[in-house]
């Protein structure tokens, strides 16, 4: 409790929870305009509220190594906005993890020639058993 008291606590890290229970997926350049900090600065306090422990267990159970997400030179987990579709999705080295595990569970596969990626019949069915997804 006190860990999460210390991470809403800070003012910057409060207005960006806040924007962000708007329900709106916002970049992390909106975000700073409405915690009144840099771009950079909200990517710090991004990487601060990481993966609950309940989540990283989730995550273990699927298979997805958190160890080594840890070890990644790169943010370890941020919520990211998709610039072009202006979708929310997990991003840091959280985000890349998952994605390889899907990756190596045949439930997504690239499209040729192309950064997008598609959800495999094996995918449906996954996602809708794990995550309540239907697609």
């Amino acid at each position: 409790m006190v860990e999460i008291a210390a991470l809403v606590g800070d003012p910057a890290r409060a207005n960006i929870l806040s924007a962000l229970m708007g329900g709106r997926a916002l970049t992390a350049r909106e975000l700073a305009g409405a915690a009144g900090v840099s771009p950079q600065t909200t990517s710090g306090h991004l990487g601060k509220l990481e993966v609950t422990p309940s989540g990283a267990e989730f995550l273990s159970k699927l298979g997805v190594d958190l160890s080594a997400a840890r070890a990644k030179r790169r943010l370890f987990c941020r919520p990211c906005v998709d610039w072009t579709e202006r979708r929310p999705h997990i991003g840091g080295a959280v985000g890349a993890a998952l994605a390889g595990r899907l990756f190596d569970l045949k439930w997504i596969e690239r499209m040729r020639d192309s950064r997008a990626l598609m959800i495999t019949p094996a995918g449906r069915r996954g996602l809708f058993e794990t995550f309540a997804i239907s697609l």
